[in-house]
């Protein structure tokens, strides 16, 4: 797993890491599960770094699991982002309107 990166998960709910596992099994490179692109055959370059979950030996390549994670988790931050920036503002709006109804009767507006 890289620091800051979001993971996926298996089908059986492991957190998937970055892996470029050659063992047993793993000899001649790895094949996708999901898209079945093999490595040997030159598939994103014929490298070997993967997401992979070592407990289900279920590897997916970096173009079916982008490597920036999944982009739900980072929209999921944004929403709760936006809805603390809107919040702030809307306390910071109460308390103008409060400050403009003490002037007002002074000033006559």
């Amino acid at each position: 797993m890289v620091e800051g990166v979001p993971a996926y998960q298996c089908p059986e709910g492991h957190e998937m890491a970055f892996t470029d596992y050659a063992g047993p099994g793993y000899l001649t490179g790895y094949r996708c599960d999901l898209c079945a692109g093999h490595s040997k055959h030159g598939h994103c370059g014929g490298g070997r770094l993967r997401w992979g979950c070592r407990q289900c030996e279920y590897d997916v390549c970096f173009e079916c699991y982008p490597k920036e994670g999944p982009p739900e988790d980072k929209f999921e931050n944004l929403d709760l982002d936006l809805a603390d920036a809107l919040a702030s503002y809307e306390q910071e709006l109460v308390q103008i309107q409060d400050q403009v109804e003490q002037i007002s009767p002074q000033s006559g507006v």
